[in-house]
């Protein structure tokens, strides 16, 4: 414990000496507030899901994601639109075939272009996995295979966004780049 009490200014001192060099290398974090503001750029996104309700539920957590600053635009320029579907997997099996456990999984097919366009500017898959226990109440798996979905909708949602954060960042900084 001694020795680990005398490192550790040690250590704070080389972390903050090793900080200025990640901005030499064009490090800077995504949602840095600067020139071309990245929360704008997500705020000109509209959002299009089939509807259902996964395609509302997912719909209405994105554009709360993308409008988190309370920026939303009046005529955005870009449209993503989500393909989502869904599988549950049986993960605990007893011996007497009952299944104990299951898997949720999400899969979101997405594709980002500009407004009125049809050509594809960004297109991925987001995913995600919940568990949930299963119990003698039938009303209490379906409340838990709910509530899994719903965090698997949040989590896509959030990594949807990551998505087109780096790559409204990528291409602002690419604008940047050919400007100069």
């Amino acid at each position: 414990m001694y020795r680990l009490t005398r490192l550790a200014p040690l250590l704070a001192l080389l972390v903050l000496g090793l900080a200025p060099g990640l901005t030499a290398c064009g490090f800077s974090p995504l949602y840095a507030t600067r020139d071309g503001d990245l929360g704008a750029s997500l705020a000109n996104v509209s959002v299009e899901a089939p509807d259902t309700r996964l395609g509302r539920d997912l719909k209405y957590t994105l554009i709360d994601n993308l409008q988190a600053a309370g920026k939303s635009s009046a005529a955005p320029q870009y449209v993503v639109k989500l393909a989502p579907r869904t599988y549950e997997e049986d993960v605990a099996i007893q011996q007497d075939a009952s299944v104990t456990r299951k898997n949720i999984v999400l899969l979101v097919s997405f594709t980002l272009t500009r407004q009125g366009e049809d050509k594809p500017l960004y297109s991925s898959l987001a995913r995600s996995r919940t568990s949930y226990n299963r119990v003698d109440s039938e009303f209490a798996n379906i409340i838990a295979s709910e509530d899994g979905l719903q965090r698997s909708t949040e989590m896509v949602a959030e990594d949807i966004k990551l998505q087109l954060g780096v790559y409204f960042e990528g291409h602002r900084t690419a604008k940047q780049t050919t400007a100069k």
